[in-house]
């Protein structure tokens, strides 16, 4: 595999602007209905923008398979550095902070460079 290698000058530097999310399933989830299961769904936000999934009723093993993409505003913006990411999965009807089934929550990495 060959690599390939650019000088950029600092105004030259590449710096992105969106990033893609897609959120494949959930696993462990606790149920939360009499019956063993939850519907579940899940918050993923980057900054102060949010994306819900749909709501998968009666599981405890959702897979969702869906996308998603956040604009990353430059740092003279206000966000210089990509925000942490967190993911909450909830069930229907209740906020995810309050009686949620499962959560996710990381740095995220700023691109090399």
């Amino acid at each position: 595999m060959s690599s390939l290698n650019i000088d950029y000058d600092e105004d030259q530097r590449w710096v992105p602007t969106h990033v893609q999310v897609t959120v494949l399933r959930g696993r462990g989830l606790r149920a939360k209905g009499k019956h063993g299961t939850s519907d579940v769904y899940t918050i993923i936000q980057v900054g102060k923008e949010k994306y819900s999934t749909c709501v998968l009723e009666k599981t405890t093993v959702p897979e969702w398979k869906e996308e998603c993409s956040f604009e990353l505003l430059p740092a003279g913006w206000g966000r210089g550095r990509i925000p942490p990411r967190e993911q909450r999965l909830g069930p229907d009807g209740d906020a995810p902070g309050a009686h949620g089934t499962g959560r996710v929550s990381g740095p995220s990495r700023d691109p090399p460079g």
